[in-house]
């Protein structure tokens, strides 16, 4: 099935749309939808189309016609003038001369600086270099309040090194040794009344306010969850923190000049990502609210979508998305690189080719050759300390399984009984790993992975589905005399209650 989302003024092409960023959440879905369900493809189409207007130009009419009339998938068009454009990305120079012992140009010794999301680690990693690079007056908020600093000795006394409050209480504390001062506020970011007393507090305390780091966000829990379960609720989950408190921030400073105003968007947004919709759309929206804005004269605001964070210290399988992550310190560099950037609505950060991990992540564009090659992460790893006991494959298709998870995690010795995501893998191994299990026969899609995690899960729903494919090809092949008709009193319906619960047993399996 292919899917054509059609929407109006969400791309900036000419720099003269009247963009609508609201717009923008269903262009980060198309991104997920055909992760997230297999056998369908998606391609997002812009127009411009203005309030005078109340039909397409002829000539936009004719090229719409003529692209809904082919099979171009997962891929993002816009039409402006008689011209079709096609989104592409493009590398940024970076003058390392620029970087040479100097404070970067939008940065003030002492400044003042909003961090929302600030105890986070995203948000902890950036209030670091700015402590230490410029001194900073860091103003950070979170949703869960902190145990005041007169109770820090106690709690830490009290509590485990390993406790979470206890980490971000040491991590405050090396802040302050770097030169900032703190101010500490738990809040929703939102609300507009809490972050309207916030904003005044610290106008009161610290005279000004100089940069604002939007990193407030969820990054795990059920709203990042498959889009056949995905629920208003749990969109909401990711909405109220990026999408509404980014429209909050944007109201409160409307008219007080800023050096900047930096939301933390992602790297999902061009990648996407299973069970990633509601993250995916959320961050979407922000890079599109930065593109209209800087358009509409506001250059302060830059939307970067980050590569993903590693904050554990212990390296990933070779090959996986989890080995580009940044670490703190590789987050710093890239944050003081932005930081000296010309001023632009948004930056894509990547620590490896996109073009090519653009292909990685849609599988319908990956050949054969390609899959092998994808997989082959280079040597073995000793297998690492699991909450499964090792069990061996006990079967031909387990076997396959084994075989090609061991090449793609580069892990020796997986057990049919070791989960998928514990070993190492991601959305990238995913889809990697169910294009080479193609080439064995086995029609996997990613969703089944992300549903049957360990290769006994995996091999088992294999095995059904190809059961359940040759009954129905042998009922297709079956004489028509052969078919016992029902008896006339039952037509074969199914009651509603019924039909319910094979739905939730179906979905607790």
């Amino acid at each position: 099935m292919h899917i054509d989302v059609i929407t109006c003024n969400v791309q900036a092409v000419s720099g003269n749309e009247k963009l609508q960023p609201e717009k923008a959440l269903v262009a980060g879905l198309c991104k997920v939808l055909p992760m997230d369900l297999p056998g369908i493809t998606c391609r997002h189409i812009d127009l411009e189309l203005t309030a005078a207007e109340n039909r397409l130009p002829l000539s936009t009419e004719d090229g719409l016609l003529a692209e809904l009339g082919e099979a171009n998938a997962n891929t993002s068009i816009a039409y402006r003038h008689q011209r079709r454009w096609l989104l592409d990305y493009e590398n940024t120079p970076f003058d390392a001369s620029k970087q040479a012992n100097t404070i970067p140009p939008r940065l003030r010794q002492n400044g003042v600086y909003l961090i929302t999301g600030g105890t986070g680690g995203v948000g902890m990693a950036l209030a670091g270099y700015l402590a230490k690079t410029v001194k900073a007056k860091l103003i950070l908020t979170a949703r869960t309040a902190l145990p005041p600093a007169s109770g820090w000795d106690d709690w830490l006394q009290k509590h485990d090194k390993d406790d979470p409050t206890s980490e971000k209480i040491r991590r405050l504390r090396e802040l302050e040794a770097a030169g900032a001062e703190l101010m500490l506020a738990a809040v929703d970011v939102s609300d507009a009344e809490q972050m309207t007393l916030l904003r005044d507090s610290a106008l009161q305390k610290f005279g000004a306010i100089h940069g604002v780091i939007h990193a407030a966000g969820v990054v795990s829990g059920d709203s990042l969850d498959s889009l056949s379960r995905l629920t208003k609720e749990q969109c909401e989950q990711q909405f109220q923190p990026k999408i509404y408190g980014l429209l909050v921030l944007k109201d409160l400073f409307n008219n007080r000049p800023l050096d900047f105003m930096m939301p933390v968007s992602s790297l999902s947004t061009v990648l996407g990502g299973l069970g990633f919709a509601a993250y995916t759309a959320a961050n979407r929206f922000m890079d599109a609210l930065a593109q209209q804005q800087y358009w509409q004269g506001n250059t302060q605001g830059l939307s970067v979508d980050w590569e993903g964070w590693d904050f554990t210290g212990q390296a990933a399988p070779s090959g996986s998305t989890g080995s580009l992550a940044l670490t703190p310190a590789e987050g710093q560099l890239v944050f003081d690189r932005l930081l000296r950037q010309g001023r632009t609505p948004q930056l894509i950060i990547s620590s490896a080719s996109l073009p090519y991990r653009i292909k990685q992540w849609q599988p319908e564009k990956i050949t054969p050759d390609e899959a092998g090659e994808s997989v082959d992460s280079g040597a073995e790893h000793s297998r690492p300390a699991l909450s499964s006991d090792y069990a061996e494959a006990g079967n031909e298709t387990e076997q396959t399984l084994v075989d090609i998870w061991q090449d793609a995690l580069g892990i020796d010795a997986i057990g049919i009984n070791d989960n998928f995501f514990e070993l190492g893998g991601d959305s990238v191994l995913n889809i990697q790993i169910t294009a080479t299990a193609k080439q064995h026969g086995l029609a996997l899609s990613p969703k089944d992975v992300f549903e049957h995690q360990t290769i006994a899960q995996l091999a088992a729903f294999a095995s059904a589905q190809e059961t359940t494919k040759q009954a129905k090809a042998g009922q297709a092949t079956a004489p028509e005399a052969a078919v016992e008709e029902p008896p006339a009193e039952d037509d074969g319906d199914i009651s509603d209650s019924d039909l319910a619960e094979i739905l939730r047993q179906q979905e607790m399996q």
